[in-house]
């Protein structure tokens, strides 16, 4: 009888080894106690390629709050990369005897720590290809009081900066209409109609970010706005 092996299982295995051996890699160290270092996981089968890394953050006072969160994070990691391979599975056998071939899916997660004073961001990356024209790329981002690792919103960043969401509104509208061209042609009022962002910390700026095709085609990826914070 032929077998076919649990990649799920095969996935956890992995990280959780790797979770032992990764004090190896090199790390960030953030003003305090603690560090942020990747988790890394690589598996190739014939219908799927998937490489994570993941951001692991060790020595916090706190270990269950730095547990929670190594936790959870590597868990969204693990079930996006599931979804992939079961999607690219299920195709690649109802693909069996088509002409051409057949193109693996891929799954890869990566992150960059943005800053690491005073706000811990971290900006993850998750991009799928699952066949067509290109793959596709979603961002999301960690802003974290180092101590509690408390999610820090984008409203608390402009009442401890003192900034009004209309002013950041008025620099992001005033840059697209500078390149009109190169952003849809609504882009302005659903910048203009928003309360929210998302947003990262970098060398003392404030890094609004869009997803592809929210504000612009394709080809501008993810539009960032870069603001001086002081």
């Amino acid at each position: 009888m032929k077998r076919y092996i649990d990649y799920r299982t095969v996935l956890l295995t992995g990280i959780f080894i790797l979770i032992l051996s990764s004090v190896l890699f090199c790390t960030e160290d953030i003003p305090g106690d603690f560090s942020v270092y990747p988790l890394e996981y690589l598996l190739e089968t014939e219908t799927v390629k998937i490489e994570l890394k993941i951001p692991v953050l060790t020595g916090l006072k706190d270990r269950e709050v730095q547990e929670d969160f190594n936790l959870n994070n590597r868990d969204k990691a693990i079930a996006f990369a599931d979804q992939i391979r079961e999607w690219a599975d299920q195709d690649y056998y109802e693909y069996r005897g088509e002409p051409g071939p057949f193109f693996k899916y891929q799954a890869y997660a990566t992150y960059e720590v943005k800053n690491l004073e005073g706000i811990l961001s971290i900006l993850m990356t998750y991009y799928e290809f699952t066949g067509g024209a290109h793959g596709m790329a979603v961002q999301s981002s960690y802003n974290l009081s180092p101590l509690t690792l408390e999610e820090v919103s984008f409203l608390d960043i402009l009442e401890i900066y003192g900034w009004e969401l209309e002013e950041i509104k008025a620099i992001i509208i005033s840059e697209i209409e500078k390149e009109e061209n190169y952003y849809f042609s609504g882009a302005a009022d659903y910048v203009k109609d928003k309360d929210d962002f998302d947003y990262y910390i970098q060398d003392g700026h404030l890094i609004i970010y869009f997803q592809i095709y929210e504000i612009a085609p394709y080809v501008a990826g993810c539009p960032e706005f870069r603001i001086a914070l002081y």
